[in-house]
């Protein structure tokens, strides 16, 4: 079983553009990775309005401000115990 080798950022590019690697194709991987992580959190984002809106028309906002509190309160009870 062979192991993939490295790519050190000072190395030659293997894409073959004769750059070095942190000039060329490393930076296109950073940006990739950023962009699924920036929609990951718009991702979120959205979902987290979208039950919270929900929520709000389900019980109100008396409903949720309960809810948070039993939540809030169960969590301290947890860790003190």
């Amino acid at each position: 079983m062979s192991k993939k080798k490295k790519i050190g950022r000072n190395d030659p590019c293997p894409c073959g553009s004769g750059k070095k690697y942190k000039n060329c194709c490393l930076k296109k991987e950073i940006q990739t990775v950023d962009l699924f992580w920036r929609r990951t959190r718009e991702a979120l984002q959205a979902s987290s309005d979208a039950l919270l809106n929900f929520a709000e028309k389900r019980v109100g906002d008396w409903g949720l401000s309960v809810a948070a509190g039993e939540f809030f309160f169960c969590g301290l009870m947890i860790l003190w115990f």
